[in-house]
């Protein structure tokens, strides 16, 4: 059996940026959470943290700007062709532009919008050609998903945004999970709002980080300064938990049914 692998390219996801109010709060909440090795770096002229799942880079830490009405915030980015075309499109069938096409030197080229339901993702380009998709391991980033209170419209923006298909997976009885597809690939999940649970909690995108010890993980959470939002559940791939971190960003970890490569 192989090792579990998430798709690379056009289409799939790219990037994770946690954008803090407290960067040392961050750093020391997620180093000692998930091991990541957080290094200050200059990117493009811009400085940044970078996050280190051992070798390999899985995202970024910077401060919120000063004045910037936001929570604390983890925000995904998905590989586009041709950004203006996306964003573009976007705005036209009700997006809001949250951070305008801005080109980062030695980088690319990115944009943030909410979705018509108010979830918010970020799109990226470069001309730099994909990887291959790499086994993943404890500390990547393993899968994503959108939570909206309008499921078809919200399938049908994604779709005609990034070409995604999507089918309907029943969960034991209990729900549909929509899995969204680019060609073969699995890109994403997008679940139904429905119920009090949801009350107060708005339509988002969340990412999932891969564990070797869930249980262990979740147990480190609240004495890092973080909150056990959803506690270790199983599903039928795994276990997964929600957890809020030290300066209140939300984020899921996910230990699968196939361990992921040591």
């Amino acid at each position: 059996m192989s090792a579990p692998t998430m798709p690379t390219g056009y289409g799939a996801f790219c990037w994770n940026q946690l954008n803090t109010k407290d960067v040392a709060a961050s750093k020391a909440f997620y180093e000692g959470l998930l091991g990541w090795r957080i290094v200050e770096e200059n990117v493009g002229g811009m400085p940044m943290h970078l996050l280190y799942a051992g070798d390999s880079c899985v995202g970024d830490m910077m401060v919120l700007p000063e004045g910037l009405q936001a929570p604390s915030h983890w925000l995904s980015y998905v590989w586009v062709k041709d950004i203006d075309a996306v964003v573009a499109k976007a705005a036209a069938k009700g997006a809001t532009i949250h951070l305008p096409i801005t080109a980062i030197a030695e980088v690319g080229r990115i944009a943030v919008f909410a979705d018509p339901t108010g979830a918010v993702l970020g799109v990226y380009a470069s001309e730099q050609a994909p990887g291959d998709p790499q086994p993943l391991s404890p500390g990547q980033f393993c899968w994503y998903e959108c939570m909206t209170r309008n499921l078809e419209a919200t399938k049908a923006f994604y779709g005609e945004l990034f070409g995604w298909t999507s089918k309907a997976q029943d969960m034991a009885g209990e729900f549909t999970y929509h899995l969204q597809h680019r060609g073969e690939d699995q890109v994403a999940g997008m679940m139904a709002m429905e119920g009090d649970m949801w009350n107060g909690i708005p339509d988002h995108w969340m990412a999932y980080v891969a564990v070797a010890d869930i249980e262990g993980t979740v147990t480190k959470v609240e004495g890092l300064g973080g909150t056990v939002c959803v506690p270790v559940t199983d599903i039928h791939i795994g276990r997964f938990a929600v957890i809020q971190d030290a300066v209140g960003a939300t984020i899921s970890v996910f230990q699968g049914a196939e361990p992921p490569c040591e």
